[in-house]
């Protein structure tokens, strides 16, 4: 037993004699290692995955703008004016009097493959446009008519579709796109997308959509999404612990009352400019004066306001209206309950009879007054929601001078020119008041601590 321990001793001795420095230069580093282990575990790369909430139904093409922009790029990017600039196309040149775009590409951009972007790689179809992807690295496009507008179109984010095979007998298509983040899953439900997977080198997405604020909110109260985004009513959550909402601030959506123009009533002018007259307008909030990004380069500041004057207002009504009570709905949804009952206050003060009818989705073919949010067009053509041939038009505004600019502004190139005819637009159309524009939309992201 003796020798066997004997044995032994010697054994250990002469290997720690021969690895001494190996032996304790382990210990020494294991030592450093143990007490670092958190700086250590820090400098790993990790991808973070983040469950995120959004209202709203979409189909693979009607993806929220900001959700398509991390994907990809357009042709052209636009400034904070409006204005085009170089993206996926390094430059381009408009011939035929605006008949023609000549974009160049960047050759030194890849898709997210590493596959260099070429012009045959784009699928686009666009209505009344002939494309040529011919020439390499040359998109050309020819239009049948003059459309000014065009530049700002193309920077709506662009896609390449490629097909693989999967398990041998399942044929794949895969869209992939520019920047950082790639599509690596798509659930859909009843032709609609119910949860979309974004991931990038160092962050997962999982967007989860919700019909309704309503049930965006619930999916977060159970532990379903960590984030919900673009929500417009945040109150059932303000109360919550270990919960932040952030408020963000848009100058491309605004809130607006829009006259149905045809009612016997609002037809008249004066009335719509009373009724203008007759808000008090929220001075919390960032007001809209027409329906052009205040920020835009073609931004007419000089329109006329429509301060809250209910002396005037009661004039013009005394002076223009038929009905000894005239009564009005506002239609509204649940974002803009509070907002809807605070104009109805303003009008009943005036002696109008006034209902306030909420609704889910409202049906803009069949209303008196609509109190809803707008999204502004990335250029300041408006020729969709206001000219009187367009079924776009859901107020049945028909103006002949309106009509006139907005088909001059969508065929002058020169942005001088362009210019002139806008601001002329706007303060036309905010005279005639087929809308009263109130304020910019917000919107509020809730993040679980």
């Amino acid at each position: 037993m003796k020798k066997s321990i004997r044995t032994t001793y010697w054994f250990i001795i002469s290997i720690f004699k021969r690895y001494a420095f190996l032996i304790i230069g382990s210990l020494v580093i294991g030592v450093i290692v143990t007490i670092n282990a958190a700086a250590i575990i820090s400098l790993i790369p990790r991808s973070q995955t983040i469950y995120i909430g959004r209202p709203g139904s979409y189909d693979l093409s009607q993806l929220p703008l900001d959700i398509q922009q991390q994907i990809s790029s357009g042709l052209t990017q636009l400034d904070t004016t409006g204005n085009p600039q170089p993206d996926i196309a390094v430059s381009w040149n408009i011939q035929e009097s605006g008949k023609v775009y000549e974009f160049l590409l960047d050759t030194a951009r890849t898709w997210q493959d590493g596959q260099l972007i070429t012009a045959g790689d784009f699928d686009i179809t666009l209505q009344n446009v002939e494309v040529d992807k011919t020439l390499g690295n040359k998109l050309i496009f020819r239009l049948k008519d003059q459309y000014a507008p065009f530049p700002a179109i193309v920077s709506q984010p662009l896609f390449r579709k490629i097909n693989y095979r999967k398990y041998v007998f399942f044929n794949r298509t895969k869209i992939i796109g520019t920047n950082d983040f790639s599509i690596t899953k798509i659930k859909t439900s009843g032709g609609v997308i119910s949860e979309l997977t974004l991931k990038s080198p160092k962050e997962t997405k999982i967007y989860r959509f919700y019909p309704t604020e309503e049930d965006v909110i619930t999916a977060f109260m159970l532990g379903h999404v960590d984030k919900i985004e673009q929500l417009t009513i945040p109150d059932k959550l303000s109360g919550w612990k270990n919960v932040r909402i952030d408020q963000q601030k848009y100058t491309d959506r605004y809130v607006a009352v829009f006259f149905n123009t045809q009612d016997a009533n609002l037809s008249n002018k004066s009335i719509r400019q009373a009724l203008a007259y007759g808000i008090k307008k929220d001075d919390t909030a960032v007001r809209a004066l027409s329906p052009i990004n205040p920020f835009s380069w073609a931004f007419n500041p000089q329109v006329k306001p429509y301060g809250f004057d209910p002396v005037l207002a009661k004039e013009l009504l005394d002076k223009n209206s038929t009905d000894a009570a005239l009564k009005i709905t506002i239609t509204t949804t649940g974002a803009f309950i509070e907002q809807a009952d605070a104009i109805a206050a303003g009008w009943r003060e005036l002696g109008l009879e006034v209902d306030v009818k909420v609704v889910n989705f409202p049906d803009t073919n069949n209303y008196q007054v609509l109190l809803i949010g707008q999204y502004i067009p990335k250029d300041p053509d408006q020729y969709a929601y206001w000219h009187s041939t367009q079924g776009t038009n859901f107020t049945h505004y028909n103006n002949p001078r309106i009509d006139k600019l907005l088909e001059d502004g969508r065929k002058t190139v020169d942005q001088d020119e362009r210019t002139l005819i806008y601001q002329d637009f706007q303060r036309f159309l905010v005279e005639d008041c087929p809308a009263i524009f109130l304020n910019y939309l917000s919107s509020f992201t809730v993040t679980r601590n």
